[in-house]
């Protein structure tokens, strides 16, 4: 397996892992929007929280199929031009909620850029993610 190859294995199996915590805080939100007593205050909370880790959802998946069906390369570049047209093109004004979305977004795909792709061997991802598990 080429480092390429090994590099692509790795982040694909991170996106996995990014969407199985975006779909665990769908179920929960959806569960406590659920509650009989819950609060006002709590559903909209619970409200923010599932349109947040849906539009991840949205992102999370598409980098995903890309990564599946077109390689490293193309995920990378997909990654990348999504982040800068977030970061470029979302105004400072947008509604809270959508705002909120959009740099939960942006800071998944920095993470993703910093451990992933600004790397050049596959045990510099290992180093990287060792780094930070020891700087939490």
């Amino acid at each position: 397996m080429t480092s390429k190859e090994q590099k692509l294995e790795v982040l694909k199996s991170h996106i996995d892992s990014l969407i199985d915590e975006q779909c665990d805080a769908v179920a929960t939100a959806v569960t406590l929007m659920g509650r009989f007593n819950i609060s006002e205050s709590d559903f909209r909370k619970e409200s923010v929280n599932l349109n947040v880790a849906t539009f991840a959802l949205g992102y999370l998946n598409s980098i995903k199929n890309v990564a599946d069906s077109l390689g490293y390369k193309t995920a990378e570049n997909f990654i990348r031009f999504h982040k800068y047209q977030i970061e470029t093109k979302a105004a400072a004004n947008e509604a809270s909620v959508l705002k909120v979305a959009q740099e939960n977004v942006v800071a998944i795909l920095s993470a993703i850029i910093n451990l992933y792709l600004d790397v050049e061997t596959p045990s510099d991802i290992d180093s990287r993610l060792l780094s930070q598990t020891n700087n939490q």
